[in-house]
């Protein structure tokens, strides 16, 4: 049973770690685009009009929002996650959300079923593997 939960967990991490990294690249990609406020929180962007927007002007759109990228070294995001497994819907997983350059990420769940659990990865480091924290008894740390 215990060899079948730790394989469960490591499984729940990779997939999770996977669902982190393209959420950072898209968060990322998103996030610069947006105009900011004085402390640093996004503001939704929408047509003015109300109108869809032409193919042309949405690839406008992203290439700016890759020029914007280019400047962002590192930020913080809370990332929500709602995942149907089955067809039965999950509960939301709130998690913090950590990017930087080159490529490292970091998320520590702050609320759910794996919360205090933490996971790390930096490109180059470890072996290529993810490191995971279950953040509860029993404290172990793992590498995926």
């Amino acid at each position: 049973m215990s060899a079948r939960r730790n394989h469960n967990t490591r499984l729940h991490l990779r997939r999770l770690c996977c669902a982190g990294a393209l959420a950072c690249a898209a968060i990322g990609t998103w996030a610069v685009a947006a105009p900011t406020h004085a402390r640093g929180t996004l503001e939704s962007v929408t047509a003015a009009d109300g109108e869809a927007i032409s193919h042309a002007e949405v690839l406008d759109i992203v290439e700016s929002m890759e020029r914007a990228y280019k400047n962002v070294d590192d930020y913080t995001a809370t990332f929500v996650k709602r995942e149907r497994v089955r067809g039965r819907l999950l509960p939301r997983e709130v998690m913090e959300l950590k990017f930087a350059k080159p490529f490292k990420v970091y998320l520590r769940w702050g609320s759910g079923k794996h919360e205090g659990q933490e996971v790390l990865y930096v490109d180059g480091w470890n072996g290529g593997k993810i490191r995971a924290h279950t953040g509860k008894f029993p404290d172990i740390t793992v590498d995926l």
